[in-house]
């Protein structure tokens, strides 16, 4: 049974450590994970679709993918599929995040499988504001930047039997805008978001709390 314990232990805490550091008060990268659902369109052969989108608030990099439902499992998938293998490429702990407070992020934790995986890792997480959706404003823009750069004119062009299709096409965009696309971000100046993450990944790394000197 002990062992049985430390193997789903060990599964869960792969899932839950995609979390980003956030120094407060520091003006470094990566200091702020912002998590947001979005509805996208109702498809007569697939129902409705929901689009999870994470942005890091520093470097702008983001992440997008759509689903036929909302809950804790999907956002879970959603770290664990698109958002740990990237970070864990560059060796960065993620810690902190912030969502709004849909039943999808937040709930009791005996009966919620996100929170729970926080509670696990003693991961924090921070919730938007009652009624100041403005809180999250910079997924409300990335939203309304897919929305109008891509889906306006990906629907027009193309008729989608699958999410499989329409996550092919949000990839090739979310790809071009990460890596190509110069970003107007406070601290990209000028550079695409990937650029951004690398070119400040040292200062990043110096501020892990794993690694930060104790106080004397």
């Amino acid at each position: 049974m002990i062992q049985l314990q430390k193997v789903i232990q060990s599964l869960v805490q792969k899932v839950v450590n995609i979390y980003l550091v956030l120094v407060k008060g520091a003006q470094f990268g990566f200091q702020l994970f912002k998590f947001s659902a979005v509805l996208c369109f109702h498809f007569p052969e697939i129902g409705r679709i929901y689009q999870q989108t994470v942005i890091d608030t520093y470097t702008k990099v983001a992440f997008a993918k759509v689903y036929d439902r909302k809950n804790a499992l999907v956002v879970a998938d959603m770290l664990n599929d698109r958002v740990l293998p990237f970070y864990e490429e560059y060796g960065i702990r993620l810690l902190r995040v912030l969502t709004d407070r849909g039943t999808e992020y937040c709930g009791a934790r005996e009966y919620h499988e996100y929170q729970l995986y926080l509670a696990l890792e003693d991961i924090d997480h921070s919730r938007t504001k009652a009624r100041s959706p403005q809180t999250n404003g910079i997924c409300d823009w990335l939203n309304r930047t897919i929305q109008d750069e891509f889906y306006a004119i990906a629907f027009r062009k193309k008729i989608y039997n699958t999410i499989e299709q329409l996550q092919d096409d949000l990839d090739a965009w979310l790809n071009e805008y990460n890596r190509n696309r110069m970003h107007p971000g406070k601290y990209c100046f000028g550079r695409t978001p990937l650029q951004t993450f690398e070119e400040t990944l040292s200062l990043a790394k110096e501020k892990q709390l794993d690694d930060l000197a104790p106080a004397a």
